[in-house]
C-alpha cells in the first residue's frame, strides 16, 4: 500500500485497469485510467481509494466536509464515508481522454440516491423506482449530451 502511494507522489501518476461496473457509463471494465495524487479533492472528482478490506474502489466524490469525503459509484447505490488518507489519487484520464465531469445537480442527485438506498434498507428495486433515482438518471443523461 505505501509503495503505491509513494510511486504516485514521486511520478505524478500511475495507470490502472478498471474492473467492475459501479462507474458505468463513465468507466467500463478494462478501461485504463491515469491516477494522480492531488493536494486536495473536490466535489465531482473521480477518485481511487482504499476501502474496508484494503480493496481499491474508483468512485465519485458526492459530498465532503473537512477531511471526510462521501463517495458513490455513478452506477451504484451505496455511499462510502472515507478520509483523505484513504485516497490514492484523482482519475485524470480514461483511455487517454479527460474524465467525464458531471453537473453539481447530478452529483447532488447521486448523493440523494445513496441516501434513498439507505432509507430503503438497501433495497435496489425500491431505490430504482424512486423519484430521486429517476431524476438522477435524467440529469446524468443530460450531462452526457452536453
Amino acid at each position: 500500500m505505501k509503495n503505491l502511494i509513494l510511486f504516485l507522489q514521486d511520478n505524478n501518476g500511475i495507470k490502472l485497469v478498471v474492473s467492475g461496473t459501479s462507474m458505468i457509463p463513465a468507466l467500463h471494465p478494462n478501461d485504463e485510467i491515469m491516477v494522480a495524487k492531488k493536494p486536495q479533492y473536490d466535489l465531482g472528482d473521480v477518485v481511487v481509494f482504499y476501502y474496508k478490506n484494503n480493496s481499491l474502489l474508483v468512485h465519485r466524490i458526492v459530498s465532503f466536509s473537512n477531511e471526510r469525503y462521501i463517495c458513490k459509484g455513478d452506477n451504484s447505490y451505496r455511499l462510502e464515508d472515507i478520509i483523505s488518507e484513504q485516497i490514492i489519487g484523482r482519475v485524470e484520464y480514461i483511455n487517454g481522454r479527460k474524465t467525464i465531469l458531471l453537473s453539481n445537480k447530478t452529483i447532488f442527485l447521486s448523493y440523494l440516491v445513496g441516501k434513498e438506498f439507505n432509507k430503503n434498507r438497501y433495497d435496489i428495486i425500491l431505490t430504482k423506482n424512486s423519484e430521486i433515482y429517476k431524476k438522477y438518471i435524467e440529469s446524468y443523461q443530460n450531462d452526457l449530451k452536453n
